[in-house]
């Protein structure tokens, strides 16, 4: 038979995307932040499929500019693989990829009301825009990982 090859894309920031972490209040207006995260994006075809996981550790600190306006920013560091199966698994791509040490920046709205404010100990939901820049290596080539994030936040 013949097999049929058709291009795909596998970008980082391209799907949706898990973090869990931890939030340790300095004052009144400025955090630190600690998180790990969860990625994974999979292109698939009939007979073979890529996959690039992603498990980023972040150090993040944030002032509080109003109760609902924070900005942020900070260090990233990311741990992937490209695993394949079917006929793309001698692919040269596969394998673990190194990252450098990124930057983080963010931009986060927290609807609150008057007993969920900054400081308090009542749950915060809000939206963020983040922005992340890093380059992954891999057999001596580098690629950027740069993207941005649009998502949801808790804090509790």
């Amino acid at each position: 038979g013949t097999t049929q090859v058709l291009p795909f894309q596998v970008t980082a920031g391209g799907g949706p995307q898990i973090r869990i972490g931890a939030d340790y209040r300095l004052g009144d207006r400025i955090t630190v932040q600690g998180a790990v995260g969860m990625y994974a994006s999979e292109p698939m075809g009939i007979n073979g499929s890529v996959t690039l996981s992603n498990n980023p550790v972040e150090l993040l600190a944030f002032v509080n500019l109003t109760d609902a306006f924070r900005v942020g920013g900070g260090i990233r560091k990311s741990f992937a693989r490209m695993a394949a199966t079917g006929v793309a698994e001698s692919w040269s791509g596969t394998g673990y990829y190194d990252s450098n040490v990124g930057s983080v920046a963010e931009l986060q709205y927290l609807f609150a009301s008057d007993e969920a404010k900054p400081g308090r100990s009542r749950a915060q939901f809000g939206v963020s825009a983040r922005w992340v820049n890093e380059t992954f290596t891999h057999n001596a080539s580098s690629y950027s990982g740069n993207h941005y994030e649009l998502g949801l936040v808790l804090y509790y």
